[in-house]
């Protein structure tokens, strides 16, 4: 799907105290502005995934971390288009 591993990203933990599995982000090119980053927890019976849409660390390292431009809503619904376009089923629906 063209995401990669982002390694260097912060540990994130839910409410519930979960903490996060893995963190993967997609850009246009190594120095993007911009990035689709995905949050992977251990779900019941799969893999929780949260997205966001945001600047990347690489072009953007301050704006990045003082979440300029930071967008939940968006990062949810291209995650799912995408997903959607190569066959992942998505249980529950997303909203």
């Amino acid at each position: 799907m063209g995401f990669e591993r982002n390694i260097v990203a912060a540990l994130k933990s839910r409410a519930n105290g979960d903490i996060s599995e893995e963190s993967w982000a997609l850009r246009e090119s190594f120095f993007a502005s911009w990035q689709l980053h995905l949050t992977l927890y251990s779900g019941e019976g799969g893999v929780d995934v949260y997205a966001h849409w945001e600047r990347s660390r690489r072009r953007h390292p301050w704006k990045h971390l003082d979440n300029v431009g930071f967008n939940a809503k968006k990062g949810v619904q291209m995650t799912r288009s995408r997903f959607a376009n190569r066959g992942v089923r998505i249980e529950p629906e997303w909203s």
